[in-house]
């Protein structure tokens, strides 16, 4: 990069692997009531029915936040979507849930659901979200 530049490199996304777990898990229960443990978050990303995804620094060494959507037939749930505070109003988490909504998509899935907690209610939020897939977001 341009050492002049101050345009951060764009984040890599990647499947989630266990590897990822403890990082995910931090920034998970910095963010939410009660966050899931190390061992929660790789349960779900060995599951079969989860597609996880995980964003990190462009190098591929530092998490930034995960996605996890459980998937059946053709809809899916976002169980969580999560960037890590320090590194939020960059973009990241549109791109991670493109990232998600792509490869929901390419499964075959129809529909997606997204329960958004209270504190992310700006409605051009939740209508930017609701363009994806038929993503219904339950409020």
């Amino acid at each position: 990069m341009w050492p002049f530049s101050n345009k951060a490199a764009p984040p890599v996304i990647r499947r989630l692997t266990s590897d990822h777990a403890p990082d995910c898990a931090r920034i998970h229960a910095a963010a939410f009531h009660r966050g899931w443990s190390a061992s929660e978050i790789a349960n779900l990303a060995q599951d079969g029915s989860v597609l996880a995804h995980v964003a990190l620094d462009s190098a591929g060494r530092e998490v930034l936040g995960f996605s996890m959507a459980r998937h059946a037939a053709s809809e899916a749930e976002i169980l969580t979507i999560v960037i890590d505070g320090t590194k939020r109003q960059r973009g990241l988490g549109k791109e991670l849930l493109g990232a998600q909504l792509k490869a929901l998509e390419e499964l075959g899935i129809k529909e997606v659901f997204l329960e958004v907690d209270g504190l992310n209610r700006s409605e051009e939020h939740t209508s930017e979200l609701q363009s994806h897939l038929n993503l219904v977001c339950r409020l």
